[in-house]
């Protein structure tokens, strides 16, 4: 009985220093059950973690201590037709379940599930300003990499170019989760365009050539639409593909 009043009071503990640092982390305590509590980010993304577990101002685990559950759930109504919010959870759950617990600060754990899923909300936001100038389909490439696929159009022309925004995820030795992009353009048909200058124009437009803020990932499409202007302005060529 002791030891179960021990451990309901310890637990409480670290729920009450979980709940000081909400307004810093960005997270929300929303749940405890026994040793187990459940924070969430935003409104759709939730980690369930025993803190014990981990790294914190007052607990330092057992070296031989084995890890404990980590589940992450996304309750977005449009999760099953995101591949994009598909793409990190399953990057975000698979970076979180290998880390190992003794020797990791509980607020890594957060730092990089936090990180990882703004990220995510920023590459939908740069995919729904892309759909606004054409078909923009999200792939999954591997379980780091992602791409974004936006088509251009240039019916006067009867042209037609794919242009992707390839991006590869990384965790960083900071716990911060970071995205590299490639950008690719192709003619499908029409008029033989450069691609490897329409690719470096295009580039011009992602800064540092990362996933940058929600003002920077949307300068993507207006990329697009100023080498469509460009294009049309140029006319035809006269060599077609």
């Amino acid at each position: 009985m002791y030891a179960r009043i021990l451990k309901f009071t310890l637990t409480w503990m670290v729920v009450a220093k979980l709940k000081q640092v909400e307004n810093k982390s960005g997270w929300k305590l929303t749940a405890a059950d026994g040793s187990l509590v459940t924070l969430t980010h935003g409104k759709d993304i939730h980690v369930t973690f025993q803190p014990s577990s981990w790294i914190t101002e007052s607990n330092a685990p057992a070296s031989n201590l084995e890890n404990s559950t980590v589940d992450l759930q996304c309750t977005a109504s449009n999760f099953s037709s995101s591949a994009i919010k598909q793409f990190f959870f399953s990057f975000l759950s698979t970076k979180a379940k290998s880390l190992v617990q003794h020797e990791t600060r509980a607020s890594n754990l957060l730092s990089l599930i936090r990180s990882g899923w703004d990220l995510c909300q920023r590459l939908e936001a740069a995919a729904h300003s892309l759909e606004l100038g054409g078909l923009t389909d999200a792939t999954v490439i591997s379980e780091e990499k992602v791409a974004l696929d936006t088509t251009l159009y240039l019916s006067m022309l009867e042209t037609k170019i794919r242009i992707r925004y390839g991006i590869s995820v990384l965790v960083t030795d900071a716990f911060d989760v970071q995205a590299r992009v490639k950008v690719i353009a192709k003619v499908v048909y029409g008029e033989k365009y450069d691609e490897p200058k329409m690719m470096e124009f295009l580039s011009q437009y992602v800064e540092d050539l990362q996933v940058t803020d929600l003002e920077g990932v949307r300068k993507w499409a207006a990329g697009v639409e100023d080498l469509r202007g460009r294009l049309i302005r140029r006319g035809r060529k006269n060599v077609r593909v």
